[in-house]
């Protein structure tokens, strides 16, 4: 029943407010991760982008505007991530704030000597846990300039991760995995990415997960590289692909 309901809601929301095609392709040719999907997929990626777009409020600030074709593009990038698993996994939170170039957040932060400091920290983008998602557009129109680098997709990581607690590397995983299989088998995708990636001068760096470790101690490797995002694009593909 509430199948049903959820599945008429959908496509109620795709036929009254569906993707132009001219800006579906825009958004194809400049996102790196939706280009090298297969037909079917890219298709899923569009129904999730427009729910996406409908059910998330895009928020330029500091005189950045978005036009339509921006904010398919950013749709496009931050559905890529859920793309097997369905919006409900953004569920919980509605903003996107979107910055013209990386940000300084200000905020105090106690040491461990009880020191207060002001973060100065230069930052391309932001995920709180039940907060909003905050990018740099600058970063986010660069994502296809660098090999790997996608803030966007980095960012949205950091929300899946967050799903059921603290970013630690760890996200929910679906009923009846097994946490070691699921650990195994994502370092080993981790591993033959970083191979196929070494030889770009990228650097890969991945915290090894005892054989006996709590959910909590685990760590997801595509938060655990230096730079921001720069393997998660090849990382999801050789994932898909163990």
């Amino acid at each position: 029943m509430f199948n049903k309901i959820r599945n008429w809601r959908v496509r109620r929301i795709v036929a009254r407010h569906p993707i132009a095609e001219s800006l579906w392709r825009n958004a194809l040719q400049r996102c790196t991760s939706a280009r090298r999907l297969g037909a079917s997929d890219q298709a899923t990626l569009r129904v999730l982008a427009t729910l996406f777009l409908q059910s998330k409020s895009l928020e330029p600030t500091k005189g950045l505007h978005l036009d339509d074709t921006d904010r398919v593009l950013l749709a496009a990038h931050a559905c890529v991530p859920i793309l097997k698993l369905g919006l409900d996994w953004y569920d919980g939170w509605h903003s996107v704030i979107v910055y013209p170039d990386a940000f300084i957040p200000r905020r105090p932060h106690m040491d461990a000597a009880g020191v207060v400091h002001q973060t100065n920290a230069v930052m391309a983008g932001e995920a709180w846990g039940r907060g909003p998602v905050i990018l740099s557009w600058a970063d986010v129109l660069n994502g296809g300039k660098r090999p790997g680098h996608n803030v966007v997709i980095h960012e949205m990581a950091h929300k899946l991760d967050m799903l059921n607690g603290d970013a630690n590397g760890f996200p929910p995983l679906h009923r009846r995995m097994d946490r070691r299989v699921w650990s195994r088998v994502f370092s080993s995708a981790w591993d033959r990415a970083c191979r196929m990636r070494n030889a770009t001068g990228l650097t890969c760096r991945l915290t090894r997960m005892p054989s006996k470790a709590r959910p909590s101690s685990l760590r997801w490797p595509v938060s655990n590289f230096r730079g921001t995002g720069k393997l998660a694009p090849a990382f999801a593909g050789r994932l898909s692909a163990a």
